[in-house]
Formats: structure tokens, C-alpha cells, sequence
């Protein structure tokens, strides 16, 4: 299994850099879950729950009020306004 480079930013402070399994949350046109490997991506985020899998099988949440989700093949990054 892979890993994801992982940072969730908001305009103030960083909220989350590492690695994670999987991130799932809320997109404007549904719900998105970004594993390793998965393709470039860009989409905009609906004001809600984030969730972060991480390699120690633990889950974060991290409430927004909407943002930005980029994948890129080096990392994982998710812009987001507090909620």
C-alpha cells in the first residue's frame, strides 16, 4: 500500500503536513476520496467534515468551510477556509 504526501493549509497556519492512506471529504459535486497513485486532480470543496487515514490506522477530522483539493504526483494539498 502506498502513502500519501499530505498538507492541509489555511490561510492563517498550517493545519496538517505528513503522510496519510487515504483523505476523504466533501467536493462541490460530491464526495471525493484521494488514495496513493491517484490521478492529478483539482476540484473545489464544500464547506464540511475532512477526514485524514493515517499510516498509524488512526483517523483525523479536520471541519472546513470549503477550499480547494490538488493531487499532484508529489503531493496531496488541501486549501481550506475555517469554518
Amino acid at each position: 500500500m502506498g502513502i500519501l504526501a499530505l498538507e492541509i493549509l489555511t490561510p492563517e497556519k498550517p493545519l496538517y503536513v505528513g503522510r496519510a492512506t487515504s483523505i476523504t471529504t466533501k467536493a462541490i459535486d460530491g464526495e471525493v476520496a484521494i488514495y496513493p497513485g491517484h490521478t492529478p486532480y483539482v476540484n473545489v470543496l464544500a464547506p464540511g467534515d475532512l477526514r485524514v487515514h493515517t499510516e498509524e490506522n488512526t483517523c483525523l477530522h479536520f471541519q472546513h468551510g470549503g477550499g480547494v483539493l490538488e493531487v499532484t504526483r508529489e503531493k496531496t494539498s488541501v486549501l481550506v477556509v475555517p469554518q
